[in-house]
């Protein structure tokens, strides 16, 4: 994968995982979440947020280290 696909990856999973921040908390304010759903959610959302930036980073020290 290029390094220019590889942004483009990292681009739209960030936008996704911001999209399912506010959909998430759409669903808790309308009722479809329960506080306890919506927190165990947010939590997994979160750690593959963590995740995904790690990633990033790693991806860009290599870039620079080439």
């Amino acid at each position: 994968m290029s390094a220019p696909a590889k942004g483009s990856f990292l681009n739209i999973a960030n936008r996704s995982s911001v999209e399912t921040e506010y959909l998430l908390e759409v669903a808790l304010e309308l009722g479809y979440l329960s506080q306890a759903a919506y927190g165990s959610l947010e939590n997994l959302r979160f750690e593959a947020g963590i995740v995904l930036t790690a990633f990033a980073k790693t991806l860009r020290n290599k870039a620079f280290s080439l």
